[in-house]
This record gives structure tokens, C-alpha cells and sequence, in this order.
């Protein structure tokens, strides 16, 4: 120890460190802190570079981490799959796949690749008479990696515009799937889906022409938000109704740290009876009493959208071209996420927001990825993907990002969905 003092500290380079703190080129840390190249640290913080950190937080610029934004690894999926898919990976390295397959033997698929590469696959639901079932389909792995699944399914084949909303899990050996209302005509195959810290589902979705709340003649539209009821089935929460259609588009979910559900919607009706421009987005944040309480976030198209809550609850949503992020002093916008179709977003360990869009098939389904951290957003437009139509992704233990992509040729007709890796 060179210069070092203080309770098991251990310094070197002139570098200051107490009760059991380490500090190195001139740093200083305390409380088990780590500094380095001058950076000070308290209370189980990292810092580098000159950063500071308290409280167990994390700062300098090497916290932001390698951007993985090109593509290093592809696989198609060996078993047929021509839609929506979602990916998530567990601590053994097994990444897990949900895929549907729309069309004759069609039905949403849950996937398991193992480390040595090998597949297996299970059906969750068949599809009938060539309904399209799990259109939209996202997936969550619970804190025990155990698989949680929502999708929407097509109904009849003689009303194959109406749309039906459904949750599967597999708690022992067997999937157990259950709808969560039977609403009238539409419900939105956008759709949020998270899992809280409690492993509880939550899910946020439109409904187009649901049926007066009031009992009355006429139709609504609405949007809702569903969790498991204690005494079984769903409680179904009413976050905003409007008795005229249009507006609600792409609606998304985040769940915060503390269990919080966040609603994003877009609509021309303000829940307090008044107006506004049809471009504005909502925000709607369950309270302590169960209603939900609304803001304006800011005017955006939300024909897609998606919502993530970092680890330290920071909210953000992204629609096609916008990236908003809820700020001390309210909703803010941008930097801009990387703008294109069918945006996913995710939250990194370090506080790092990933925004995954790709550009419209007709122009190649390039995918583009981003990455904002401490007010910079880094981004590229052309992560070495093309066809891109659908995608859901997830991290690994080394941040690499992972993906599962629906491509299609420009017309249309699809290639199969892919297992990907970004490095």
C-alpha cells in the first residue's frame, strides 16, 4: 500500500481509501467504494475516468460500455415461424424464444435454445381453421426463468377482424392460458406486456368499440389495464374511455421499480373531459387508491410505440421518430430515438436506453440501433440486417444485445424468423 490510510482500505499511486475502500491512480473511495484515474467513490460507488459516484451509483464515461450495434451472429429458427416473436435469456445462457406461425398447423411456439445450440419447442396454443393466433406475441422470464406469454388471437373466420387478447404461463408442466375480456370487436395487437419485481403480469391494450360503459346504445373506444384478480381471472382497470373512435393508436406499458404501472396512449380527449390535438400523448400512472392519474407527455404519432422504466425508475417511451423522457421538471424530449417501424426499447443494468427500430420493408427492413446514455445518443443506420418487419431483443451477461426477427422480402413474403447478436 503506497500512500494508502484507513480501516482495511487498500490505495496505491497516492491514492486515498477507508474502511475498505480501493483507490488507484490518485483516487479516492470510502464505504467499499472502487476508484480509478482520479475518480471519487462513496458508499459501495464506481467511478472512472475523473467520475464521481455515491450511494452504490456508477459514473464516467466507461460505464456507458461498448455499443454492440453490428451484426456478428445470425441462426434461422428450425421450425416455421412467419410473424411476431419476442426473445429473453436466462443466467445458464439458454435464450428463449415465443413465435407464431400463422396459417395452416399455425399456433404460437415457445422455444428453448441450449448453449451447445440445440432446440427444443413446444406448441402453446394451436390456431383453428386458419385463424391467426399470437399475433404480437411478447414474452417475460419471472425471477425463478420460468416463461410468461401474452398474445392476441383472431376470431371466427367469419369476423376475422375482431381481435381477442390472451396471457399463457407454464407454472409446473403444462401452459395455462386465459383471456382477459371479452370486449366487443377489436382489441389493439399493440399491446404492453411486463412482469413486476413480484413476478405479477401486467398488460395495457386498446379496445376499439367496446361496449358503453353506462350500458347505453353506441360504442367506445378504451384503454385498459389488466392484472391477475386475488380471487383468479383479471382485474380489469378502466385508464381512459372516449365515446368517439380514433386517437388511442399504439398503446404501451412500463412498470417501475416499486410496481408502479405507467400507461402510455395517445388521444383527442383529456380524462378531465377536455381536448386535445389529436398528436397528443398520454401518460397515465396508477396511484395509491388504484385510479389512475394522467398527464401530456408531448405530441407524437404512437402509430407504434414501446416504454421501459430504468433501473433508478427514470421513464421513457418511444414512438416511430421520438424518443421522450420523463425529466425533473417534467417530459422532455430526445435526443431522438433512432426513428424508423416497429420500435422496441430497453433499459441496460448501467441506466443505458437501447432503442431497435428498422426501416419500412419497401426501403430493405434495415435494422437500426441506439443507444442513449448521460444526454448522448449514439446510433446507427445500418446494423448489417436487412427484411426486418418484426424483432423483440434482450441482453446477455456482457450487454451484447440478442434478437429474434421476423424478415420479409419487400413485398411482403416472409423469410422466416432469425436468432441474432449484435457485437
Amino acid at each position: 500500500m503506497t500512500g494508502g490510510t484507513g480501516g482495511g482500505g487498500s490505495a496505491t499511486g497516492g491514492g486515498t481509501a477507508t474502511a475498505g475502500g480501493t483507490a488507484t491512480g490518485g483516487g479516492s473511495a470510502t464505504a467499499g467504494g472502487s476508484a480509478t484515474g482520479g475518480g471519487t467513490a462513496t458508499a459501495g460507488g464506481t467511478a472512472t475516468g475523473g467520475g464521481t459516484a455515491t450511494g452504490g451509483g456508477s459514473s464516467g464515461v466507461a460505464d456507458a460500455g461498448r455499443f454492440f450495434n453490428f451484426l456478428g451472429f445470425i441462426e434461422a429458427l428450425p421450425f416455421p415461424a412467419n410473424e411476431s416473436c419476442d426473445v429473453e435469456l436466462d443466467s445458464a445462457g439458454r435464450v428463449h424464444v415465443v413465435t407464431n406461425h400463422a396459417g395452416v398447423d399455425g399456433g404460437v411456439d415457445y422455444s428453448v435454445r441450449e448453449p451447445d445450440g440445440g432446440w427444443t419447442t413446444e406448441r402453446i396454443v394451436t390456431s383453428v381453421m386458419g385463424q391467426s393466433a399470437g399475433t404480437g406475441a411478447k414474452l417475460e422470464l419471472d425471477s425463478t426463468g420460468r416463461p410468461h406469454v401474452a398474445f392476441t388471437w383472431a376470431d371466427v373466420p367469419g369476423n376475422g377482424a375482431r381481435t381477442r387478447i390472451f396471457y399463457a404461463s407454464k407454472p409446473a408442466t403444462r401452459w395455462e392460458v386465459s383471456e382477459l375480456e371479452d370486449a366487443g370487436f377489436q382489441e389493439s395487437i399493440f399491446f404492453g406486456f411486463k412482469l413486476d419485481a413480484t413476478n405479477q403480469p401486467h398488460l395495457a391494450y386498446r379496445v376499439r368499440n367496446a361496449l358503453n360503459p353506462d350500458g347505453g346504445a353506441g360504442t367506445f373506444w378504451a384503454v385498459r389495464h389488466a392484472t391477475p384478480a386475488t380471487a383468479g381471472g383479471w382485474q380489469l382497470d378502466a385508464v381512459h374511455v372516449q365515446p368517439q373512435s380514433g386517437g388511442e393508436y399504439a398503446t404501451s406499458l412500463a412498470v417501475d421499480p416499486a410496481g408502479t404501472p405507467h400507461v402510455f396512449y395517445r388521444s383527442p380527449l383529456l380524462p378531465d373531459g377536455g381536448t386535445a390535438p389529436s398528436s397528443q400523448v398520454l401518460h397515465a400512472a396508477r396511484n395509491a387508491s388504484g385510479t389512475f392519474d394522467h398527464e401530456v407527455v408531448g405530441s407524437g404519432s404512437l402509430s407504434r410505440s414501446w416504454a421501459a422504466a430504468s433501473p433508478g425508475g427514470a421513464l421513457h417511451l418511444t414512438d416511430d421518430f421520438e424518443l421522450h423522457r420523463k425529466l425533473d421538471g417534467g417530459w422532455d424530449y430526445g435526443p431522438g430515438s433512432t426513428a424508423g417501424n416497429s420500435p422496441v426499447l430497453l433499459t441496460a443494468p448501467n441506466g443505458a436506453v437501447w432503442d431497435f427500430t428498422n426501416t419500412s420493408l419497401s426501403s430493405g427492413g434495415v435494422l437500426r440501433v441506439g443507444r442513449l446514455f448521460a444526454g448522448q445518443h449514439d446510433f446507427t443506420v445500418d446494423a448489417g440486417v436487412g427484411g426486418v418487419n418484426y424483432s423483440g431483443w434482450a441482453f446477455d451477461a456482457a450487454g451484447h444485445p440478442w434478437g429474434v426477427v421476423h424478415r420479409a422480402s419487400s413485398a411482403g413474403t416472409s423469410m422466416g424468423v432469425f436468432l441474432i447478436r449484435l457485437d
